[in-house]
């Protein structure tokens, strides 16, 4: 597990590096038809670690549809807090788990069963996907490249 938290902290690191190049300017404009604004990816991003956490403790659809109601921010520093105050949620989610806890099983709504380890393991892979979407739209909207190394 400790090898997980490891790379969690480093795509913490990313995340906020690529949270502070967003140009507010034109985040909120839609990339293509059905994708995500940044804005819309930063905001999903802010609340994926909390909720991914509510997924793996079995949450429900209405759950988390009012989860999502109930927390919306504006601007990219406030995501860019709260992604933080989130992961240092799952941070110490992590910290507290026991051997036995890290093997139990959850079933998300969707039907998806997964150990506690495997639904950290999720997560992870689950930011590393929209880090990559994220640094790829800010590429579009910049004349230079972005110097985050996302990969160590």
């Amino acid at each position: 597990m400790q090898s997980l938290v490891k790379q969690l902290h480093f795509i913490e690191k990313t995340i906020v590096q690529l949270f502070d190049e967003v140009n507010e300017q034109t985040w909120k404009e839609p990339e293509a038809k059905g994708l995500r604004s940044v804005f819309e990816l930063c905001h999903h991003m802010t609340y994926l670690p909390k909720a991914d956490l509510m997924l793996a403790s079995s949450a429900s659809h209405q759950e988390m549809d009012a989860f999502y109601q109930r927390n919306r921010l504006e601007t990219i520093c406030e995501m860019k807090q709260m992604f933080i105050y989130h992961i240092k949620q799952l941070y110490a989610h992590i910290e507290c788990m026991s051997e036995c806890e890290k093997q139990r099983e959850s079933t998300s709504y969707w039907g998806a069963t997964y150990t506690q380890q495997e639904w950290i393991l999720e997560i992870l892979m689950h930011l590393i996907h929209h880090r990559a979407q994220l640094y790829q739209l800010l590429m579009q909207h910049r004349e230079k490249p972005i110097s985050i190394c996302l990969f160590q």
